[in-house]
């Protein structure tokens, strides 16, 4: 991940998702269809719905607690 990404913290339930432009490689934060984000409102990716505890831990250093 980029470090602008690293900055966005994660969670299950992400009000923002991202995206890379294949030809110019930035990097996109987009709103989730149907979320309105206040002023002030922290930002949520999340970093691998996928990911199991271990990978979490191991690529991340943090497990959330709905996983334990």
């Amino acid at each position: 991940m980029v470090p602008f990404i690293d900055l966005v913290n994660h969670s299950s339930k992400a009000n923002v998702q991202y995206d890379q432009d294949e030809e110019t490689k930035a990097v996109i934060l987009k709103l989730k269809a149907g979320k309105v984000i206040e002023k002030g409102e922290e930002l949520f990716i999340n970093y691998g719905a996928d990911k199991s505890a271990s990978e979490m831990l191991f690529s991340y250093g943090f497990v959330e607690k709905t996983t334990l």
